[in-house]
């Protein structure tokens, strides 16, 4: 027999197609925020201690970053030493997935461990410390806080130098992916930088002799 029963269609309304797309944006608008590569940099406080070995002829606060990393952020810290406009990378740490024919041995996360939605959220303190030389000093790269884990791997390529600091600044702001960020700089001269500059902008804008800390999220 044939069937009688009317075909069911479903319609939208102008207004409920509206609502359903704005449900849509605000859906992809808050996974997007939950999901996002990014860490606050600011100003160390009283309260913020780093750690080296006792073989540290001194230590100082330079910069805390904070923020939720992702399963699949890789979080880099460097040091470099910037004299008359020539750049030299001293020392890193990095924290999170790494490239290992890049950087090399890597205690990483686990495989199960990457990719996916939010890992954890993270306080690293970053610190510098000097090694006495002679005819000079080096300086290390410190970082201490909430690493969770063996997730961290560090490089070490010491260089003499004998700055005299006579300006610091750290430079507070956001960072997302796309490139190294400069967040402290001391030297012997007064410093140029803001948060837009470059490393290279930084060296032909700096023509003394300055120790440069950036932070990269990738």
């Amino acid at each position: 027999m044939p069937n009688d029963q009317p075909t069911r269609r479903f319609r939208f309304t102008l207004k409920q197609l509206f609502v359903l797309v704005a449900l849509v944006g605000v859906g992809f608008g808050a996974w997007h925020w939950l999901t996002r590569k990014v860490v606050v940099v600011r100003a160390p406080s009283a309260e913020d201690r780093v750690f080296g070995d006792e073989s540290l002829k001194s230590r100082r606060n330079v910069a805390v970053v904070s923020g939720r990393f992702m399963k699949g952020t890789s979080l880099f810290a460097t040091l470099y030493l910037v004299q008359s406009g020539v750049v030299t990378e001293e020392c890193g740490h990095f924290l999170g997935r790494k490239n290992a024919e890049e950087f090399g041995h890597f205690l990483g996360r686990k495989k199960e461990e990457v990719g996916g939605p939010i890992w954890e959220s993270a306080t690293l303190r970053l610190g510098l410390g000097e090694y006495p030389l002679t005819g000079g000093q080096w300086t290390k790269l410190l970082i201490t806080g909430d690493i969770p884990g063996e997730s961290m791997a560090s490089h070490w390529h010491a260089t003499r130098h004998n700055i005299k600091t006579v300006a610091k600044q750290t430079i507070p702001g956001t960072i997302t992916p796309g490139r190294p960020h400069i967040v402290y700089v001391e030297g012997e001269r007064q410093i140029v930088v803001d948060d837009k500059m470059t490393l290279d902008e930084f060296a032909k804008a700096n023509p003394g002799n300055y120790l440069v800390v950036t932070v990269e999220v990738r």
